[in-house]
């Protein structure tokens, strides 16, 4: 039973959240997304709220990088335009303004789970962290697949695996339990 209600309000309150925490150091649009994305993921099931409809409500699709939405992008901009994110670089680094934070409140959990994708967006390039998303054994099969059927880079991720793998140990990302569940998935 969900405790909250998924409307696009709540849910649009959770993304902006997640925007504004998670751009605290400065994140690039394709990392913002998929960062987001673990957010919303891991807030469902820390909760037991429908992923599915999360994802349907924030208007994830898969496409060229993975799971990817435009409600998200829209956000970014109407947060800019409020003043609570800075763009440069041409509008492809996001962050937030640390003094607006306190307008996007949260609570123990969902501050552990933003600072868990901190760790990853701090520690892992663009690649690796689409990489992450695409083949993390804690990511389920189904999703994993969904939002990956129309990848242009997928061919490519698996082609290096080992190299992204070794990568992910190196950092202390993954272990090797970890990295051999992505090895033979």
């Amino acid at each position: 039973m969900e405790a909250k209600k998924l409307t696009i309000s709540t849910v649009g309150d959770m993304v902006d959240t997640a925007i504004i925490h998670l751009s605290i150091h400065g994140l690039n649009r394709t990392v913002l997304q998929k960062a987001v994305f673990l957010y919303l993921l891991s807030i469902s099931a820390a909760n037991s709220y429908s992923f599915e409809k999360i994802a349907d409500i924030a208007q994830f699709e898969p496409y060229k990088y993975g799971p990817f939405s435009d409600f998200i992008d829209g956000e970014v901009e109407i947060l800019s335009g409020d003043g609570d994110l800075e763009n440069s670089g041409n509008n492809d680094i996001i962050k937030t303004d640390k003094n607006k934070l306190s307008k996007y409140p949260v609570n123990d959990k969902e501050m552990n789970i933003i600072n868990e994708i901190l760790e990853l967006t701090d520690k892992l390039n663009t690649k690796e962290f689409v990489f992450y998303v695409y083949f993390h054994p804690s990511i389920p099969k189904n999703i994993k697949k969904y939002f990956t059927q129309n990848s242009e880079i997928k061919s490519e991720l698996i082609k290096n695996k080992e190299k992204y793998i070794k990568e992910l140990k190196r950092k202390g990302i993954i272990d090797d339990e970890a990295a051999d569940l992505i090895r033979y998935d």
